[in-house]
Protein backbone atom coordinates (compact mmCIF):
# COMPACT_ATOMS: atom_id res chain seq x y z
CA UNK A 1 0.00 0.00 0.00
CA UNK A 2 1.53 3.47 -0.64
CA UNK A 3 2.81 5.29 2.18
CA UNK A 4 0.11 8.11 1.88
CA UNK A 5 -2.82 5.75 2.57
CA UNK A 6 -1.20 4.03 6.13
CA UNK A 7 -3.48 6.47 7.97
CA UNK A 8 -6.95 4.85 6.34
CA UNK A 9 -6.33 1.82 7.24
CA UNK A 10 -8.68 0.21 9.79
CA UNK A 11 -7.27 0.16 13.25
CA UNK A 12 -4.25 2.17 12.42
CA UNK A 13 -3.12 4.37 15.29
CA UNK A 14 -3.97 7.37 13.44
CA UNK A 15 -7.99 6.50 13.82
CA UNK A 16 -7.98 4.98 17.42
CA UNK A 17 -9.88 7.33 19.84
CA UNK A 18 -11.24 9.29 17.05
CA UNK A 19 -14.61 10.37 18.12
CA UNK A 20 -17.34 11.57 14.59
CA UNK A 21 -18.78 14.79 15.70
CA UNK A 22 -22.34 15.95 16.89
CA UNK A 23 -22.96 16.80 13.58
CA UNK A 24 -22.50 12.93 12.17
CA UNK A 25 -23.60 11.28 14.80
CA UNK A 26 -26.61 13.17 14.08
CA UNK A 27 -26.74 12.25 10.16
CA UNK A 28 -26.54 8.16 11.15
CA UNK A 29 -28.94 8.01 14.18
CA UNK A 30 -32.31 6.12 14.12
CA UNK A 31 -34.40 6.60 10.58
CA UNK A 32 -31.58 8.64 9.30
CA UNK A 33 -29.01 6.00 9.41
CA UNK A 34 -28.44 4.81 4.88
CA UNK A 35 -28.39 0.85 6.10
CA UNK A 36 -31.41 1.41 7.95
CA UNK A 37 -33.35 3.10 5.58
CA UNK A 38 -32.08 0.14 3.12
CA UNK A 39 -33.60 -2.05 5.37
CA UNK A 40 -37.06 -0.35 5.24
CA UNK A 41 -36.78 -0.55 1.31
CA UNK A 42 -36.59 -3.81 1.13
CA UNK A 43 -39.07 -5.18 3.74
CA UNK A 44 -41.64 -2.75 1.29
CA UNK A 45 -39.90 -4.03 -1.79
CA UNK A 46 -39.94 -7.73 -0.40
CA UNK A 47 -43.50 -7.00 0.63
CA UNK A 48 -45.37 -5.92 -2.52
CA UNK A 49 -42.93 -7.84 -5.02
CA UNK A 50 -44.70 -10.96 -4.27
CA UNK A 51 -48.15 -9.53 -4.14
CA UNK A 52 -49.27 -6.58 -5.72
CA UNK A 53 -46.26 -6.23 -8.43
CA UNK A 54 -47.19 -9.24 -10.44
CA UNK A 55 -50.85 -8.08 -10.25
CA UNK A 56 -49.77 -4.26 -11.77
CA UNK A 57 -47.85 -6.39 -14.82
CA UNK A 58 -50.94 -8.15 -15.73
CA UNK A 59 -53.39 -5.21 -14.89
CA UNK A 60 -50.90 -3.43 -17.92
CA UNK A 61 -50.85 -6.42 -20.27
CA UNK A 62 -47.25 -6.82 -19.54
CA UNK A 63 -46.27 -3.80 -21.58
CA UNK A 64 -44.23 -0.71 -21.08
CA UNK A 65 -47.06 1.61 -20.85
CA UNK A 66 -44.72 4.34 -22.21
CA UNK A 67 -42.87 3.03 -25.61
CA UNK A 68 -45.96 0.03 -25.37
CA UNK A 69 -43.26 -2.96 -25.90
CA UNK A 70 -44.02 -6.10 -24.79
CA UNK A 71 -42.30 -7.95 -21.37
CA UNK A 72 -41.13 -10.78 -23.73
CA UNK A 73 -38.51 -8.62 -25.91
CA UNK A 74 -36.87 -7.62 -22.77
CA UNK A 75 -34.37 -10.12 -20.80
CA UNK A 76 -36.17 -9.08 -17.71
CA UNK A 77 -39.42 -8.27 -15.50
CA UNK A 78 -41.22 -5.06 -16.33
CA UNK A 79 -40.24 -2.22 -13.27
CA UNK A 80 -43.12 -0.70 -11.40
CA UNK A 81 -42.86 2.87 -11.69
CA UNK A 82 -44.83 5.19 -8.72
CA UNK A 83 -46.38 7.72 -10.57
CA UNK A 84 -45.72 10.66 -7.57
CA UNK A 85 -42.38 9.16 -6.76
CA UNK A 86 -43.71 7.96 -3.25
CA UNK A 87 -42.75 4.94 -2.02
CA UNK A 88 -45.27 4.37 0.61
CA UNK A 89 -47.77 5.13 -1.81
CA UNK A 90 -48.49 1.56 -3.35
CA UNK A 91 -52.39 1.61 -4.44
CA UNK A 92 -52.60 0.50 -7.45
CA UNK A 93 -53.56 3.83 -9.41
CA UNK A 94 -50.04 5.01 -8.54
CA UNK A 95 -48.48 1.78 -10.20
CA UNK A 96 -46.93 1.55 -13.82
CA UNK A 97 -45.05 -1.17 -15.51
CA UNK A 98 -42.43 0.35 -17.17
CA UNK A 99 -39.28 -0.73 -19.47
CA UNK A 100 -35.86 -0.15 -17.44
CA UNK A 101 -34.93 2.51 -20.15
CA UNK A 102 -38.18 4.04 -19.67
CA UNK A 103 -37.99 3.54 -16.06
CA UNK A 104 -34.61 5.52 -15.60
CA UNK A 105 -36.18 7.83 -18.11
CA UNK A 106 -38.61 8.93 -15.41
CA UNK A 107 -35.95 9.77 -12.78
CA UNK A 108 -35.19 12.84 -14.77
CA UNK A 109 -37.12 16.11 -15.60
CA UNK A 110 -39.66 14.88 -12.85
CA UNK A 111 -41.91 17.63 -13.16
CA UNK A 112 -42.98 16.66 -16.73
CA UNK A 113 -43.50 12.86 -15.87
CA UNK A 114 -45.51 13.89 -13.06
CA UNK A 115 -47.80 15.70 -15.38
CA UNK A 116 -47.34 12.99 -17.66
CA UNK A 117 -49.02 9.94 -15.70
CA UNK A 118 -51.52 12.22 -14.01
CA UNK A 119 -55.24 11.56 -15.72
CA UNK A 120 -56.72 14.41 -18.00
CA UNK A 121 -59.54 14.90 -15.43
CA UNK A 122 -57.03 15.45 -12.70
CA UNK A 123 -54.93 18.24 -14.66
CA UNK A 124 -55.12 21.85 -13.37
CA UNK A 125 -54.30 24.36 -16.10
Amino acid sequence: MPKGFQGFQKGHKINIGRICSIETRMKTAGDKNPAKRQEVRDKISKALTGKKYPEIRVRDNFTCQICKVPELEFNRRLDIHHKDYNKKNNTEINLVALCQSCHLKTNFNREYWLNYFVPERQKVY
